[in-house]
């Protein structure tokens, strides 16, 4: 929910970065 949120907020630019916070995430939570 909140990387939508930052998807939204930051538009085409800022897209690969809330991307690969996405993936840090999803390996963050897979890891646990």
């Amino acid at each position: 929910m909140i990387i939508s949120v930052v998807n939204k907020k930051g538009g085409v630019g800022k897209t690969p970065f809330a991307f690969s916070i996405a993936k840090d995430l999803e390996y963050f939570l897979q890891s646990n």
